[in-house]
């Protein structure tokens, strides 16, 4: 039977599957499947389907471990399911007998990573002629290359893109892109990319030089929307 479970936490310990019997005479071998769970093989543990766990002569107790991936990813709870396998039959007979209420169990598996903070540091305004405007983001943690999307909400904004400024990177009909919606409202989301190490990223809008007399033009306002 399935007596106990050590849940895994990853980059901490292990899972864990504890196995007991009632006889301890002789050596045998029982059969464990993992049969679901919202882990991925590979990716947050180290795979296995149908595996074979061993009681030593003369031990109740039996353990098999399952290791745990330590990656950068922040993810919530996720699970693992395992089912002890049918008895061993020789000669019509079986040589245990499986408590049906502790035949299967679930393995819960926590992440040791928490998702980093990012936020708008700083804008710098543009102007003709040659002075860029500039979204600076911040994060918290550097330990690793992070994306991070975000959008322009066009409504609030009399400059036109390509006409008074453009983006690195974003052509204009990705700005606007295939969507009606987009048209009147927002530009299409885009990416900015924090290097591992750095605690800072830029998004600069380049502002375009022209010999039109032109009032101020209202800035672009931008919202962060989700990290990668």
């Amino acid at each position: 039977m399935i007596d106990s479970i050590v849940h895994g936490i990853e980059g901490t310990r292990d899972a864990k599957i504890i196995l007991k019997r009632t006889l301890t005479a002789g050596a045998l071998k029982v059969g464990l499947s993992r049969t679901g769970g919202t882990a991925q093989q590979n990716s947050d543990y180290a795979a296995f389907s149908n595996v074979t766990v061993t009681f030593e002569d003369g031990s109740d107790t039996a353990e098999y471990v399952i290791p745990l991936v330590d990656d950068a990813t922040v993810e919530n709870e996720e699970t693992i399911t395992v089912r002890l396998g049918d008895p061993t039959v020789v000669d019509g007979v079986a040589q245990y007998v499986i408590d049906p209420a502790k035949r299967e169990a679930t393995i819960v598996l926590s992440d040791d990573d928490t998702a980093p903070q990012v936020w708008i540091e700083s804008v710098a305004d543009g102007a003709e002629p040659g002075s860029d405007a500039r979204f600076v983001l911040k994060r918290s943690d550097t330990t690793r290359a992070l994306t991070v999307s975000y959008r322009f909400d066009a409504y609030q904004s009399t400059a036109q893109y390509d006409r008074d400024f453009t983006i690195d990177g974003m052509p204009y009909e990705e700005w606007w892109g295939t969507d009606p919606y987009y048209w009147d409202y927002y530009a299409q989301p885009a990416t900015v990319t924090f290097a591992a190490g750095s605690d800072t990223a830029e998004i600069v809008v380049r502002v375009k030089e022209d010999a039109v007399v032109e009032k101020s033009e209202s800035a672009l306002n931008m919202c962060l929307l989700s990290t990668e």
